[in-house]
């Protein structure tokens, strides 16, 4: 549920907070909703909070979490909302961790969406979906598609999960 703040500091200028932000941006082809926003004079601040390992086993911040704050970023852009000011992660013990803000970092990706989105639209258009499928057991097993997925390869292990086939009648309504 989106809330939000409004607090007048002594400067007289106001600040706005944000919890669970929704942030739809068709035109790059996101949508996201940032845990925190603060928007002070036009500035932007982006928090995102984790309750899991934060760092890699180099001991870097894992990159899906700096690509997540970078497209949160473009979109807040995007949104006008104001100019980046910082990115941060709050771990689960309450540690405020920075991530290095980079402009060209997220122009860089929304590229990457958007190239992405053209390249899948034209698998769809041509049909050739073997360009993308994942052809694994391991993957296959946990599709959401993998009844109607001409493409899917089951495991012994996992056949008994997955029904499939066709359904000629419906001998009852209680079905």
């Amino acid at each position: 549920m989106l809330q939000q703040a409004r607090i007048t500091n002594e400067k007289d200028h106001s600040i706005i907070v944000y919890s669970e932000k929704h942030l739809d941006c068709k035109e790059l082809g996101l949508y996201g909703i940032a845990d925190k926003i603060v928007i002070d004079n036009g500035f932007v601040s982006i928090v995102d909070y984790k309750s899991g390992y934060v760092f890699d086993s180099d001991n870097n911040i894992k990159n899906e979490y700096v690509v997540q704050l970078h497209l949160y970023a473009s979109m807040c852009e995007h949104l006008l909302l104001g100019k980046i000011k910082s990115l941060s992660i709050i771990d689960i013990d309450g540690k405020s961790i920075e991530v290095h803000y980079s402009p060209e970092k997220s122009k860089e990706l929304i590229n990457q969406v958007q190239d992405k989105i053209l390249e899948l639209n034209k698998i769809i258009v041509e049909r050739r979906f073997e360009a993308i499928a994942k052809r694994d057991p391991e993957y296959c097993h946990n599709c959401s598609c993998r009844h109607v997925c001409e493409y899917m390869v089951q495991s012994e292990e996992h056949l008994y999960q997955t029904i499939s086939g066709y359904i000629e009648s419906i001998p009852s309504n209680n079905l």
